[in-house]
């Protein structure tokens, strides 16, 4: 369970970047 939310809370650091990017990316693409 443990293993669990560690994963879990990796996966949202990882999510949380790539919006980010995502975000940079359009303000400079328009």
């Amino acid at each position: 369970m443990e293993d669990l939310m560690k994963h879990a809370r990796q996966f949202q650091d990882k999510l949380a970047q790539v919006q980010e990017e995502l975000a940079a990316r359009m303000v400079t693409g328009t």
